[in-house]
């Protein structure tokens, strides 16, 4: 970390950034695990991989105890040394999602921020005067590139041996749509003139303006689905949704994103059909476009944005799918 908070009176309690990556957050016990740094500018917290690696996404969980409007702006980075990452040289770091400022609200979170980039280490990073960082917990998603087996040797050598080469996971992508299907298709016949199937909702349209005429949208009915027909069996790292730009943010609610072999309600295909991205989180949109990001981590031909309930209808401007074909 760029500095460690020490307060006497707090002496006995370890602030460094291994209280960062022990695996320990939320209330209770977690009160007492989190980094902390001096109030400084520009501080930073950067995890080291310990390998060049393919970093999907990034998690974050604020400080549970209190505290959490000191986050605020912030920034992830991934690069090849710890450090401002700012300050390091030509291509040593890597902004994740360097288009959007990334303000985070005062709760614990978590906050995700897709990265689909390769370094050894993963800094958060708060640009400004007088900032603190304190948080409980910088999670990492990705994948650790691994060596080909070695071939067994031969008796006769061949005319020109020739190394195996390292085998390195495809780098991440926003992965291409060929279909899409919805639960049912918004069809009230005063907007007749427009399109809201599922088609609406890929074809990279979203925010103001033009986009408040492209969205799809269901009719009002229990568990609403929208699945996104990959084309074939693809790594899916993550899921990005936006939620409908020019009113009615409040819709999306409680909502599950999953990765399947088949389009439809994922609760009702059979098997391992389908799987659930963060299966262990309740996921509540706030009422906002967002856009909201899910860690997934699994293969399949179909992603699925699913609202579970009564009386639902599902409205957002786009879904959004990064991984690897």
């Amino acid at each position: 970390m760029s500095s460690t908070f020490d307060d006497p009176r707090w002496a006995a309690h370890d602030f460094s950034g291994a209280a960062c990556h022990d695996g320990v957050w939320g209330g209770g016990q977690a009160q007492w695990s989190f980094c902390h740094t001096q109030n400084q500018n520009n501080p930073w917290l950067s995890l080291n991989l310990g390998a060049t690696s393919y970093v999907s996404s990034v998690r974050i969980y604020g400080r549970s105890d209190c505290c959490q409007s000191q986050l605020g702006t912030y920034q992830v980075w991934v690069a090849t040394a710890a450090g401002n990452p700012t300050l390091l040289s030509g291509s040593a770091a890597s902004r994740c999602q360097p288009a959007d400022t990334l303000v985070a609200p005062a709760t614990v979170g978590p906050f995700t921020v897709s990265c689909g980039l390769s370094g050894s280490y993963v800094t958060l990073f708060l640009p400004g005067n007088s900032r603190l960082l304190m948080i409980d917990e910088l999670v990492v998603y990705g994948t650790v590139p691994t060596l080909a087996p070695t071939q067994a040797p031969t008796l006769a050598p061949t005319a020109s041996p020739t190394a195996a080469p390292t085998a390195a996971p495809t780098a991440l992508q926003e992965l291409s749509v060929v279909g899409s299907s919805m639960s049912s298709t918004f069809d009230d016949p005063r907007w007749a003139a427009h399109d809201f199937s599922g088609a609406a909702c890929h074809d990279g349209v979203w925010g103001g303006g033009q986009a408040q005429w492209s969205f799809c949208h269901t009719n009002r009915q229990s568990n609403p689905w929208l699945s996104l027909n990959l084309g074939a069996t693809s790594y899916v790292a993550s899921v990005r949704i936006y939620g409908r730009s020019d009113c009615c943010q409040s819709q999306l609610g409680v909502y599950q994103v999953w990765v399947a072999t088949a389009a439809g309600d994922p609760t009702l295909l059979p098997g391992s059909a389908a799987s659930r991205c963060q299966p262990g989180s309740t996921l509540v949109a706030p009422a906002t476009v967002g856009p909201f990001t899910v860690s997934c981590g699994l293969s399949g031909s179909y992603v699925t944005l699913f609202l579970p309930g009564n009386s639902r209808l599902l409205m957002i401007d786009e879904l959004v799918v990064t991984g690897s074909p």
